[in-house]
C-alpha cells in the first residue's frame, strides 16, 4: 500500500472512530433524557407548607411513599406535606426505578403544626410578622412580644382575610409602628367570619396613615366579621389624614377606625376594653369600635380615657351602629369627642340599633 492510500486509510479510521463516539454518545443522553427522573432530589420547606413532585419520562404508573411520615407526607399525585421540623426522604417508584428526594422542614415559628390542636407557637416579633403567610392557620403566643419600635405591616386583605385563630395567652404586644395595606390598618387588616381573635393585649401601638379612599383601621383588626373576645388595646395613638372628608357632603366613603376594630360587621366584641386612645381624624371613631353593622354585636366592654376627633359619628364606645346590637359597654375617665353627628358616652350615631 502506497503512502497515499495508507494515509487515506488512516483518515477514514479516524473519522470513523469519531463518528462512533459521536452515535455512542448521542445514544446516552437520549437515553438518560428518556428514563424517568424527579423535578427536583431536594426541597426545603416550612412546616404546614406544601410542594409538588413530578415524575418525568414515567411509562408506567408512579407509587409514592415517605420514609417518615411524621415529618412529610406525600399523596398518590405527589403533593407533599411538611408535617413536623426533621428530614425524611420522598421516593417515586416507576418503571422499576426507585427516585429520591430529600425534604428537609424547618418551622418559622416556636414549635406547632398550625393545627387547632396543635397550633403554631408565637414567641417573637419576627415570629409575628410570619404569620401573614399562613392565614388558614390557628396560632398561640408564648411570651410577651416587645416591637422595639419597630415597625409591623397590616397583615391579610379583603380578597385574602385570616380565617384562623389567634391566642394571645394573656401576654402582651406592645411599641411597635402599624403601617397600613389595602386601605387596612391594624395587624389583623381583614378577618373572616370564621376566624377568633382572643386573649390579646396591645400596648403602646402607634401609626401615622393618609387615605383618600375607604379606610377601616384599629390596632387589633382594620375589618373583622367573627369573633374578637377578652383583648384590651392600650396607649394607642393614631393620626390619621382622611381626605374623603373634604368631599364629606357630596361623596360619600365609608371610613371608621376604633382603639381594638375599625369596623365589626356582622362579628363579634366581647369583654374587651381600651384604655388611653387617642384617634385623629376619620369619619367615625369609637374607643373599641368606629363602627359597628350588618347584626354585629359589642358587648361587655368598657373604655377609660379617649381623644376622638371624627368627621362622623363619635362614641366612646363604638362610632356609628348600624343594624347592630349593643349592651353593657361603659365609658369612664376622660373623654373628649368631636363628631359632625350624633354622640355620647357611650354610642355616637346609631340607626336601626337593637338596645338589649
Amino acid at each position: 500500500m502506497n503512502i497515499t492510500k495508507k494515509r487515506a486509510f488512516r483518515m477514514f479510521t479516524a473519522v470513523l472512530v469519531i463518528a462512533m463516539l459521536i452515535a455512542s454518545s448521542v445514544t446516552t443522553v437520549l437515553a438518560a433524557q428518556t428514563e424517568p427522573s424527579l423535578t427536583k432530589s431536594e426541597l426545603d420547606l416550612k412546616v404546614s407548607k406544601t410542594a409538588s413532585l413530578k415524575v418525568k419520562n414515567a411509562s408506567s404508573k408512579v407509587t409514592w411513599s415517605s420514609s417518615d411520615k411524621a415529618v412529610v407526607t406525600v399523596s398518590s399525585k405527589g403533593k407533599v406535606t411538611a408535617k413536623d421540623v426533621g428530614t425524611a426522604t420522598v421516593y417515586a417508584k416507576v418503571d422499576g426505578k426507585k427516585l429520591k428526594c430529600k425534604v428537609t422542614v424547618t418551622n418559622d415559628f416556636a414549635d406547632g403544626r398550625g393545627t387547632q390542636d396543635d397550633p403554631f407557637q408565637v414567641e417573637t416579633f419576627s415570629q409575628l410578622k410570619k404569620i401573614k403567610n399562613y392565614r388558614t392557620k390557628h396560632f398561640v403566643q408564648i411570651d410577651d412580644i416587645d416591637g422595639n419600635g419597630k415597625t409591623l405591616k397590616t397583615m391579610f386583605s379583603k380578597s385574602k382575610p385570616f380565617t384562623g385563630t389567634y391566642d394571645g395567652q394573656d401576654y402582651t404586644i406592645s411599641n411597635f409602628v402599624l403601617t397600613k395595606a389595602n386601605y387596612r390598618l391594624g395587624i389583623f387588616g381583614e378577618a373572616s367570619k370564621k376566624s377568633v381573635l382572643k386573649n390579646i393585649h396591645l400596648v403602646d401601638v402607634s401609626a401615622e396613615v393618609k387615605t383618600s379612599g375607604t379606610l377601616f383601621a384599629g390596632a387589633l383588626a382594620g375589618q373583622t366579621y367573627g369573633t374578637i373576645e377578652n383583648c384590651s388595646v392600650e396607649n394607642i395613638t393614631f393620626d390619621i389624614t382622611d381626605e374623603t372628608l373634604k368631599d364629606a357632603d357630596t361623596k360619600y366613603i365609608y371610613n371608621a377606625a376604633g382603639g381594638v376594630v375599625g369596623r365589626v360587621s356582622g362579628g363579634l366584641i366581647t369583654e374587651c376594653s381600651a384604655e388611653n386612645v387617642e384617634i385623629s381624624k376619620t369619619r367615625d371613631v369609637g374607643g373599641l369600635a368606629g363602627a359597628v353593622t350588618n347584626s354585629a354585636n359589642v358587648e361587655y366592654s368598657y373604655v377609660e380615657n379617649i381623644y376622638a376627633e371624627a368627621g362622623g359619628g363619635a362614641g366612646g364606645t363604638v362610632g356609628s351602629l348600624n343594624k347592630g346590637g349593643a349592651h353593657d359597654c361603659t365609658v369612664t375617665g376622660d373623654l373628649e369627642l368631636s363628631g359632625k353627628y350624633r354622640y355620647d358616652n357611650n354610642f355616637g350615631y346609631t340607626k336601626d340599633v337593637t338596645w338589649y
